[in-house]
């Protein structure tokens, strides 16, 4: 059945009694209830009721300058009716997020002509129109279970006629971040009339969630806090300033956020994180065209993933100011040694800790060796100092876009006890140390330093 481009009129009397009978039991989307289950049951079954419920699907645009190639996609299987959010990218093609079908619809050149439908809303410049549908022309698989394992996650359907509206520019220049994207999406009001709105979020590139590509850029992007969690949603177009970026996938399940949470890496758990589908990384539309982007990642498999994620929190370049900072705080002449600052990693957490090394050399001695004199003919062979440092580690952790950064924790105090040759130090520029570290009432075992010289 191929449906006409229609403008929306009033429908037939017989019409109106029939639908006034559906809009009783229709309720809000979300999860559907046993009354809807049934109804859906009905519509698939009943030759009659199906064409009727079809035709009579509304989009309203509810803002200022609705965009005329946003379409609610209705699909109808044997077993259940649902709803996607769909973007006109030309006349007759629209695309939206491969987890709209089924997976037994996932198939290129499947024909789409009872279960497919298309509904545009009336804008400034156009018209209402519901659409039938001809042919799915290109879908993506994807059967691993991570969506950071997918290249891409689209779905592209040929209209059974041309449609004539406005249609967006794609973005196909590299995207790291942006914030204040605007998305497009659909707020449904019962199960034949949605209405258009518009939230914004923050793209991120290269982050915890997606971390292919050591230049930033992948085929998936990562969205925070886009609120995107109603049925219809998947889909939905995100554009950075006028240009398309991608369409909304799915969201990032919430037990890896907890193992982030538990693992210090973030603060709250509670927030969301969503993947939108980089359209100029679909394999469809460069097909015989021209070559997908450099940035477009390859697939790879879950060890790989890891071995990724890994890299990100344990980055060398990571810390590398923060440890800078903290040598030059630590490693200054302070009376009897010039010190050096010894940096511990922690690989079951990626945290640094700091503690004193092996001093660089004996400092202007003949300030302190008054201190070890008891005469003035002799002077101890034998002597210790206390020296305190902040007791700081180094950590990663994760910002409001799961980008690692380097962050500086001081826990106190870390107290170090000092032996050393104060004669030799004096009168031969030359000394071993004997370095205790402590913290609270736990002490290490003490570690020695031999031929410490004199500063230069």
């Amino acid at each position: 059945m191929h449906l006409l481009v229609r403008e929306t009129v009033i429908l037939p009397r017989y019409y109106t009694m029939l639908l006034g009978a559906f809009l009783i039991l229709f309720s809000a989307c979300g999860e559907k209830s046993k009354d809807n289950k049934d109804l859906d049951d009905k519509i698939i079954k009943n030759e009659k009721i199906f064409p009727e419920f079809v035709e009579s699907q509304k989009l309203i645009c509810d803002t200022e300058n609705c965009p005329e190639f946003l379409t609610k996609i209705t699909v109808i299987t044997p077993k259940s009716i649902r709803y996607c959010t769909g973007t006109l990218l030309t006349k007759n093609l629209v695309v939206t997020s491969a987890q709209c079908l089924p997976s037994n619809m996932r198939a290129a050149h499947l024909r789409c002509d009872n279960s497919v439908f298309f509904t545009f809303a009336k804008t400034s410049g156009a018209k209402a129109q519901t659409v039938g549908c001809n042919q799915i022309k290109y879908a993506d698989r994807n059967i691993t279970s991570d969506p950071a394992l997918w290249s891409s996650d689209l779905v592209f359907f040929k209209l059974s006629q041309s449609v004539n509206r406005l249609t967006p520019d794609l973005k196909d220049d590299p995207l790291v971040v942006a914030r204040d994207a605007r998305i497009w999406k659909l707020n449904y009001i019962d199960e034949l009339t949605a209405s258009i709105t518009e939230s914004v979020c923050d793209l991120a590139g290269r982050n915890y969630l997606y971390p292919h590509n050591n230049t930033g850029f992948s085929s998936m992007v990562i969205g925070s806090n886009c609120g995107l969690e109603k049925e219809g949603n998947l889909g939905a177009p995100i554009f950075s300033g006028d240009k398309l970026v991608g369409v909304y996938s799915v969201k990032e399940r919430q037990r890896l956020l907890n193992f982030l949470k538990i693992k210090g890496y973030i603060e709250d758990d509670k927030v969301s994180f969503e993947y939108f589908s980089r359209l100029t990384c679909s394999s469809y539309l460069f097909d015989g065209h021209r070559h997908k982007p450099s940035y477009c990642k390859s697939n790879i498999s879950f060890d790989h993933l890891d071995r990724r994620r890994s890299e990100l929190l344990a980055a060398g370049s990571l810390h590398s100011q923060s440890l800078e900072d903290i040598r030059n705080e630590l490693e200054t002449p302070e009376k009897y040694f010039l010190w050096r600052v010894e940096f511990r990693k922690n690989r079951r957490d990626n945290s640094i800790e700091v503690s004193m090394g092996r001093p660089k050399c004996i400092y202007n001695s003949a300030n302190w060796i008054w201190e070890f004199k008891p005469s003035r003919r002799s002077i101890y062979t034998k002597g210790t100092v206390k020296i305190v440092w902040p007791n700081y580690l180094v950590k990663t952790k994760l910002d409001s876009l799961l980008r690692p950064y380097s962050e500086v924790q001081q826990y106190g105090q870390k107290n170090y006890s000092i032996e050393f040759n104060p004669f030799n130090a004096h009168v031969n520029g030359n000394t071993y140390t004997k370095i205790t570290e402590s913290i609270g009432n736990y002490s290490r075992n003490p570690i020695q330093y031999l031929d410490i010289k004199t500063c230069n």
